[in-house]
């Protein structure tokens, strides 16, 4: 593995990691408000399947 390929991996690596902290922030964020609002649960759940298909891809 030479420095140019390490370092692209690395970076696809940090990336990911980044991506699933986010995903896991908003998800927090909406079970927080699922307590406190629940008419918004449905609408909630649906952004955050639209969320993960969109940084599954």
């Amino acid at each position: 593995m030479d420095a140019k390929n390490f370092f692209s991996f690395s970076f696809v690596s940090i990336f990911k990691s980044y991506i699933e902290l986010i995903n896991s922030d908003i998800f927090l964020v909406l079970e927080i408000r699922k307590r406190y609002n629940p008419i918004h649960v449905e609408s909630n759940k649906i952004k955050v399947k639209k969320v993960k298909e969109v940084f599954s891809k």
